[in-house]
């Protein structure tokens, strides 16, 4: 199984000939190799993008989502792996750098939050397409939901405020919030989920939120 790794790395994380360059995810074609020291990439605890020699080097908090850059190179589709489990090798699927900010972003542990309880979000499925602007998930009673909001308002910044437990003024809020979190793995059971266009963030962690909020939105 090593042995299929090293060569399936070696030629550079060769695309199939009859796949154009702007498909869908393939099935899994490539593996990121427990000891390779290629470079790496990964979202670390402040929301950045980072480089790393080999996954030895990631940040356990941050092993979720490894990414290899694919064969367009640096600014091109990335091979994106869950390596946060013990193992000599995870099996990656080709995706887009936002898909690595999304599901790194998402992975990282929570910041001040309260505990709520969201529906079943129905079967995971892809990533679907990125949200428009800034949305804030979150209660009237939530402490850090209301730090978010002084924060957003604070500098600024617009956003959508959805009260997760207004079943009559926004009754799809909670079962938006939970989908959010399901399709890239983030936990569904605390407040603010905040989604930035598409890059969802579970707590209130300013830092993150600079980070994010520097990029187009």
């Amino acid at each position: 199984m090593i042995a299929v790794a090293a060569v399936a790395l070696a030629i550079g994380c060769r695309r199939r000939a009859d796949a154009p360059a702007d498909a869908a995810p393939l099935a899994s074609e490539v593996v990121l190799v427990a000891d390779d020291p290629a470079p790496v990439l990964y979202v670390d605890v402040t929301g950045e993008v980072r480089t790393a020699r080999g996954v030895a080097s990631v940040p356990a908090a941050s092993r979720h989502a490894v990414a290899l850059d694919g064969p367009d190179g640096p600014g091109g589709a990335v091979w994106i792996a869950d390596a946060s489990t013990a193992a000599a090798s995870w099996p990656a699927r080709r995706g887009t750098r936002l898909d690595l900010e999304r599901l790194g972003l998402a992975g990282l542990p929570p910041g001040l939050a309260s505990r709520v309880t969201l529906p079943d979000p129905g079967p995971p499925g892809a990533l679907p397409p990125p949200a428009q602007g800034v949305v804030v998930y979150g209660t009237r009673w939530c402490g850090a939901c209301a730090d978010t909001r002084a924060w957003l308002d604070a500098r600024g910044v617009a956003y959508r405020f959805r009260d997760v437990d207004d079943a009559v003024g926004d009754p799809g809020a909670a079962l938006d919030a939970a989908r959010a979190c399901a399709a890239v793995g983030a936990p569904d059971d605390r407040v603010p989920v905040i989604d930035v266009a598409g890059r969802v963030l579970v707590g209130f962690d300013p830092v993150r939120l600079t980070v994010i909020l520097g990029q187009p939105i």
